[in-house]
């Protein structure tokens, strides 16, 4: 972000003697927050990723295997790479990772009862379906031809937990997929 919106934080912080509560608290309350300088500014990293959309799919998976697959994108869980943590950001992406990033996402989605998660929100019509996958797994738009080939997929099998399974695969190989 430009030093415009950097400076007011700073001396806030200044001013209340370095405490970050209240600077914490200005940053979250602020629309600021929700712009494109912080709105899909991220890359996920593995943990994210693979917590992330468990959680959104409400989903039991295996623990031990999830682990397994986020070590073998450079995130082991509870064993950073020195106190500071993993280097993250561009670093999760590689054109291995890319694919290892999409098996993690198929692993979950095969481990989860997808067939009335879009129901109960509505989500009905192949349309609606994948307006509900982008809304509740991308934090940015997707472009209309990714869009439209997500709702192909969506009429393409008659059973709903394969026909939800394959749009939250193919979403989860898109770029806009990849950030928080």
């Amino acid at each position: 972000p430009p030093a415009a919106l950097i400076e007011p934080l700073a001396v806030q912080l200044r001013k209340d003697d370095l405490h970050v509560a209240s600077v914490v608290r200005t940053i979250l309350g602020s629309q600021l927050f929700f712009s494109p300088h912080a709105v899909g500014r991220k890359i996920r990293s593995p943990v994210e990723l693979g917590i992330g959309l468990m959680r959104a799919l409400q989903s039991r998976g295996n623990m031990n295997d999830l682990s397994q697959r986020l070590a073998e994108l450079g995130q082991r869980v509870f064993y950073p790479p020195n106190v500071k943590g993993w280097d993250g950001g561009r670093t999760w992406i590689n054109s291995s990772t890319l694919i290892g990033r999409a098996n993690v996402v198929r692993q979950i989605v095969n481990g989860a009862d997808l067939a009335s998660l879009p129901g109960r929100a509505g989500a009905k019509s192949p349309g609606q379906i994948v307006d509900w996958a982008l809304e509740l797994l991308v934090a940015v738009p997707v472009p209309n031809e990714a869009r439209e080939l997500l709702i192909t997929l969506a009429k393409r099998k008659q059973d709903d937990q394969a026909r939800i399974a394959d749009v939250l695969c193919a979403l989860g190989t898109l770029p806009e997929f990849q950030l928080n």
